[in-house]
């Protein structure tokens, strides 16, 4: 019975998404479409090994360093502001935070007028249609040291998803902090997929010798995706962060949303109930270890 409602969900997932995805092509790529992002600083698709390679060269020291007793972040789902009220939450809850890091993103949202005080925007680009533009952007109080961003695609959609990979210069320490924000594939009856994806990632954090922040829309609506998902975290030394009110979105009683850290402590952690999108916001306050 759990194998047929399992397979009924993502049986008309996806023949939502392959309808709502019609005119949507592959990752955009071109300069010309690049420079339509005015305001947000994108960097090229690249594999794992050339991201690696490009977090690895030496680089000048930035002056701007984001608080590391005091790094608040926001993550969240965000839907394309396909629901009503999107804008005020957006508002609310990114007030005093250093990195907002959303999924779903979408370039007519206009996202960057609605964030509080965090002018700099890495945007990396996914799926694309006539009207419109979407993946995941973090914005951040300061300018990321570098920035990297990884593809993959829907098994079953043949669309692209997109991971975000940005390093920061910190306060009192000569460590800096690394953020993935991610929007896990989805539709697959197997693993495959999913483990490239979480492969990537370790292969880029196992060189890092900093703190590290993970999080985004992991999609883990079945047990073998989030053991899949937390054992991948686990051999990192990276750590769940735990929600006592946990309103985290839930398919079969399981989370999609995660925030997973190293070198970091939790000070406070927070979901918020909103009907601004399918997803509830997730804010986190984290200190650096000592």
């Amino acid at each position: 019975m759990i194998f047929v409602v399992r397979f009924t969900y993502l049986f008309f997932s996806a023949v939502l998404s392959i309808a709502c995805s019609s005119t949507q092509g592959g990752p955009i790529e071109s300069v010309n479409e690049l420079r339509e992002f005015q305001g947000l600083q994108l960097a090229p698709l690249v594999s794992a090994d050339q991201c690696r390679e490009s977090l690895a060269l030496s680089r000048p020291v930035s002056s701007a360093a984001i608080d590391s007793s005091n790094i608040k972040i926001l993550n969240w789902n965000i839907k394309k502001g396909e629901e009503q009220g999107w804008a005020l939450d957006l508002q609310r809850l990114s007030k005093g935070t250093s990195l907002v890091l959303l999924q779903e993103a979408a370039f007519s949202m206009d996202l960057p007028t609605h964030v509080e005080k965090t002018p700099f925007a890495a945007f990396s680009p996914g799926y694309i249609n006539k009207d419109d533009i979407t993946g995941v952007v973090t914005f951040s109080e300061v300018r990321p040291v570098q920035h990297c961003r990884l593809g993959a695609v829907e098994p079953w959609l043949g669309t692209p998803k997109s991971t975000n990979v940005t390093r920061y210069a910190l306060s009192n320490t000569e460590h800096e902090l690394m953020v993935v924000n991610i929007h896990a594939v989805n539709f697959s009856f197997g693993l495959l997929s999913y483990h490239a994806q979480l492969n990537e990632i370790a292969d880029l954090l196992s060189d890092h010798q900093g703190p590290v922040i993970v999080s985004g829309d992991l999609n883990t609506w079945r047990r073998g995706r989030q053991q899949a998902l937390l054992t991948s975290m686990q051999s990192l030394g990276l750590q769940t962060v735990k929600f006592a009110n946990d309103l985290r979105k839930t398919v079969f009683g399981m989370p999609l949303d995660h925030i997973f850290t190293r070198g970091l402590s939790v000070e406070e952690a927070v979901v918020f109930d909103v009907s601004s999108s399918d997803h509830n916001p997730m804010t986190v306050s984290f200190a650096l270890s000592q």
